[in-house]
């Protein structure tokens, strides 16, 4: 595969999933043509099958979701008609949902390029502001403090839907989904999601922990309690 566009989904891939993670991806129409894809020649040939197959029963912006011995297998028909394919072995289903939105808003560049290149160029961007103080550090939490979805939110799911763009997103995405996973199984405290990404290998300090909270806490998708 080739083009800026590719290139850029790969660069997607090690952001969201990190330097570590094996995952993979194909991004093909309902016929089968395949525009981009990093899986071996074999693999591609399986993922065009499980894809095409689950085509006929997916709207725009629907996906089907698979687990098998700990890899998920996602697919994902983007707005455009086109197919989006992931597939990853031990990372949470939100995570590869997150991905593969995002993958499809660059899939119509990689498919179709005439289309992308006929959109007219933005207008060059105004000098930017003065960059303001940074944001003092959120206080810890008191002792006792639960942090949960808030109402309205019952899975990473419902909080990626209420997140039109990964522009929205604020820090690390794999730190932010881990969070989310974990309070979809109910309510823990701060010591607790630390506890959770030590078992799941995610390198964060407490303080970023903290900020992300925080985040996640002024957009209204978690709330704090006692316990």
């Amino acid at each position: 595969m080739a083009g800026r566009s590719s290139e850029e989904i790969e660069k997607l891939l090690i952001k969201l999933m990190g330097e570590e993670a094996r995952a993979y991806y194909a991004i093909l129409d309902e016929r089968g043509s395949v525009f981009a894809s990093n899986l071996p020649p074999d693999a591609l040939v399986l993922a065009r099958k499980t894809a095409l197959s689950r085509a006929s029963a997916l709207e725009p912006g629907k996906f089907s979701l698979e687990k098998e011995d700990g890899l998920i297998t996602l697919v994902l028909r983007s707005d455009e008609g086109l197919l989006v394919l992931l597939r990853a072995e031990g990372k949470p289903p939100g995570l590869l949902l997150l991905c593969a939105r995002a993958i499809s808003r660059r899939a119509v560049e990689v498919a179709r390029p005439e289309r992308a290149e006929a959109v007219p160029e933005a207008a060059p961007a105004p000098a930017p502001a003065p960059t303001p103080a940074p944001a003092p550090a959120p206080a810890p939490p008191a002792p006792g403090v639960l942090y949960e979805l808030a109402p309205g939110f019952k899975s990473v799911d419902d909080v990626l839907r209420a997140m039109p763009s990964i522009g929205v997103l604020s820090g690390s995405p794999l730190l932010m989904l881990n969070l989310l996973s974990r309070l979809e199984e109910g309510p823990a405290s701060l010591e607790g999601l630390m506890a959770f990404l030590r078992e799941k290998n995610v390198q964060a300090q407490e303080g970023e922990v903290r900020e992300m909270l925080a985040f996640l806490h002024r957009l209204g998708v978690i709330k704090r309690g006692e316990s």
